[in-house]
């Protein structure tokens, strides 16, 4: 027999490392375990309720939901900015600090379609130019730290804004070895 002092144990919350995180990678989160998350953090966003259209902006984009949230979270206030308002546009896409009326505006009149259609769109849109662009900008530190310049940003908090939000949301695949009582295997 072998002695064996090992456990998997399979654990969710306490991300470590966000802003390196491959954006393209990530465990599959339900829309209530997001519903949840924005219920905590910002009871009034007009996001609450919606983690469905985080989960569909994944699916459409390659993009972690949990990055897609923090990413539209803090961009937009959690959904209530001017841009996110009256423009549909969560992620500031467009919105430079030189021009921030140049702001994007992503298409859906009815409030509803037009959250989803922004986060969804905007999601796709930062997938093509960030995450699938020529310079492979696949974490949110590449995005605001390029080296081409090619950064998202120009903000030196806003990778670890994102990061912040991204490590209190919910990880279904933290998986690690723990030490535990032995047993034999035979």
């Amino acid at each position: 027999t072998t002695r064996v002092s090992l456990m998997l144990v399979i654990s969710g919350g306490g991300n470590s490392g966000a802003e390196n995180w491959n954006l393209g990678s990530w465990s599959p989160l339900t829309a209530e375990q997001i519903n949840q998350f924005i219920a905590s953090k910002s009871p009034d966003s007009p996001f609450n309720g919606r983690g469905d259209v985080c989960v569909e902006a994944a699916k459409q984009s390659g993009l972690d939901p949990r990055y897609i949230l923090a990413h539209a979270a803090l961009e937009s206030g959690w959904g209530t900015s001017n841009y996110a308002v009256n423009r549909n546009n969560y992620f500031g896409v467009g919105a430079f600090d030189s021009n921030p009326d140049n702001a994007y505006t992503f298409g859906g009149s009815d409030k509803l379609d037009g959250l989803a259609n922004g986060i969804i769109e905007g999601a796709k849109w930062v997938s093509k130019y960030y995450y699938n662009g020529k310079y492979g900008q696949t974490t949110v530190n590449k995005m605001r730290h390029s080296g081409a310049n090619h950064d998202y940003c120009t903000s030196d908090t806003w990778v670890g804004k994102i990061a912040s939000i991204m490590n209190a949301m919910p990880d279904n695949t933290k998986i690690s070895y723990e030490e535990a009582p032995e047993a034999s295997v035979p």
